[in-house]
This record gives C-alpha cells, sequence and structure tokens, in this order.
C-alpha cells in the first residue's frame, strides 16, 4: 500500500494545507482554496510532530484533521461504524503515514476509551513498516510499561522484516515483555513471536515462558505453539 512519507517531498511542504491528503481535507470538510480561519486545538500542538517549512496555519489544520480522525477511531467497530466510514479513517491516517504513528502514540500514552485503544492498534498494525522502526523506539524507551501491551500486539500481526537488525530489535522487546510482571504483557510477547522468522528462536522463547508460565498465558502459548509447530 502507498504511503505519503516526508522524504518524499524534499521541500518539507508535503503537509501544508493545499497538499493535505484528500482524505484528510475531505475529512475536515477544507475547501478547495486555502482556508484562513482560525482552528482552536484541543489538544497541545507542542506534541505534534512539525516538518520544516510549515506554518503555525499549517500546523492547525494537520491537527483539527487528526483530532476528527482520532474520535472517529472509536467507531470502527462500534454501533455507528460504516464500511465508508472505517475506508476514511484509514485513508487518513495511510496518507501521512510515519507522522501518524508518532501522534498516534502520542495519545495512547494518556488514552483510557478501549474502543480508541483497539484503533489505535488497528491503524499502527496498518501502517505496517512504515510504523514499525517508530514502535520499537518508543518501546525501547523505557521498561515494559502495561499501557503498551496494546503496541507490541500490533506489531505481531505486521509483515516480517526482512532486516536482521529490526528482527534483532523485536526479539528484544518480546525478552523484555515476557519479563514483565504484568500479565497483558507477557501475553502480548507471546503473540509477538508470530513475527520472528526464526522457527527455534520462536519456539524457546515460548517454552521457557510456559515453563513459569499462569492459566492464561500458558494457555496462549499452547495455542501459538499449535498453530505455528502443531504441537
Amino acid at each position: 500500500m502507498a504511503v505519503a512519507l516526508a522524504q518524499d517531498n524534499p521541500s518539507g511542504n508535503f503537509l501544508q494545507p493545499f497538499l493535505l491528503p484528500p482524505a484528510l481535507r475531505d475529512l475536515i470538510g477544507m475547501p478547495s482554496e486555502q482556508s484562513t480561519t482560525t482552528v482552536e486545538v484541543p489538544s497541545p500542538l507542542s506534541d505534534v510532530p512539525k516538518p520544516s517549512g510549515t506554518t503555525i496555519e499549517d500546523t492547525l489544520t494537520r491537527e483539527r484533521g487528526f483530532e476528527v480522525a482520532y474520535h472517529a477511531l472509536a467507531d470502527r467497530h462500534g454501533a455507528n461504524a460504516t464500511p465508508a466510514g472505517r475506508t476514511m479513517s484509514r485513508k487518513v491516517w495511510l496518507d501521512v503515514g510515519a507522522d501518524a504513528a508518532k501522534w498516534l502514540i502520542n495519545r495512547l500514552r494518556a488514552e483510557q476509551h478501549p474502543e480508541t485503544i483497539f484503533g489505535i492498534a488497528e491503524t499502527i498494525t496498518e501502517l505496517g513498516t512504515v510504523a514499525l522502526p517508530i514502535v520499537l523506539a518508543e518501546l525501547e524507551r523505557y521498561e515494559a510499561k502495561q499501557e503498551y501491551a496494546v503496541l507490541v500486539e500490533a506489531l505481531a500481526w505486521m509483515t516480517p522484516p526482512q532486516q536482521p537488525l529490526l528482527m534483532s530489535r523485536i526479539a528484544g522487546v518480546i525478552d523484555r515483555y515476557l519479563a514483565s510482571p504484568h500479565i497483558d504483557c507477557q501475553v502480548a510477547a507471546a503473540q509477538l513471536t508470530r513475527i520472528l522468522n526464526n522457527d527455534d528462536a520462536a519456539r524457546t522463547r515460548l517454552e521457557v515462558a510456559k515453563r513459569r508460565a499462569g492459566p492464561r498465558l500458558r494457555e496462549e502459548i499452547e495455542d501459538l505453539l499449535n498453530e505455528r509447530f502443531g504441537e
């Protein structure tokens, strides 16, 4: 899937209002001409990634679109979900690419709504290789955090990377989260073994974890071993 990346636009102005992705323009109801309307934004602009060369008005416009798309995440699977709404929600984030991953991770730190958290994780998975190094860097910054278990599991459903360094970093995250005292972190780490392309590495980690696992983690590990190795 094609994703618009910052490096594809050396001029640094790829997020100016008249160049915003169509899905983002449609979602915020932006006309074809550049708007001069001042927009009040509920979240702090200091937390939003800002490419060089953009103005405050550009940043406000993008932030407004992100906020609208963000609140739509909770409706992807709820009573208000529609196929068109799900498609639009996905397209907004996929069109922006790496900056979308950074923005969503920033909001995840304080998010409490389960459906929104699920929507963030699903979007991170859909961003795929664009989001992978960003998520890994975030997970490596801290000891295992219970609220980041959803990020760990989001990685589990991505296409395995071909670069050995990325695979080594993923293995490090698995080990860190398997060692966590939080069951959600342990389960997410077990799920992340799906992405390991080395069967021996995956099996060893799962079998070691199984020996000291409680009932819930043991069940997850047995399912994974059966799925991958027929055991």
